[in-house]
């Protein structure tokens, strides 16, 4: 079971002028430390942020290179993963990321999370998010904890 450590609130659609709202979407995560998480937004402008110890530190226009480090990888196409009863349709992988003992955390276009052995068994952890997918995952430091994103154009 993942248990959150922390749970940091942060209004990115606070930082852009109303009527450009819709660029505070929030497409790629990563964890820099325990302390720290990078993020990229985009829908017509491109933004970085860093969210320091619970703190958004900075909102500024991304650069090429911000854009090109935050580019995700594809998830790799995984057979067995989890979807609510009557929408196994949904249970595609979105994002995913590795995990310290070489396994991978899945996040499905239903919004379920799961775990993938390196022998490409499924364990469900269960629904992560309601009604979207798991967006984007991290799991960059050597303790593999990881950092879950959901977003919405409404939040």
């Amino acid at each position: 079971m993942i248990h959150a450590q922390k749970v940091w609130p942060v209004r990115l659609w606070k930082q852009v002028p109303m009527e450009e709202i819709a660029d505070a979407a929030v497409i790629a995560l990563k964890q820099a430390d325990q302390e720290t998480l990078t993020g990229l937004c985009v829908k017509d402008k491109h933004y970085v942020f860093t969210i320091r110890d619970g703190k958004l530190a900075s909102f500024v226009p991304a650069t090429a290179a911000d854009i090109a480090a935050f580019t995700p990888e594809k998830p790799k196409a995984v057979e067995g993963l989890p979807a609510y009863p009557g929408r196994k349709w949904r249970a595609n992988a979105v994002c995913e990321c590795t995990w310290k003992d070489g396994s991978r955390l899945v996040g499905t276009e239903d919004g379920f999370l799961c775990r993938v052995s390196k022998d490409g068994s499924v364990y469900s952890i269960g629904p992560a998010v309601c009604q979207d997918p798991v967006r984007c995952l991290s799991a960059q430091l050597p303790t593999a904890s990881a950092a879950m994103l959901k977003t919405s154009e409404t939040s």
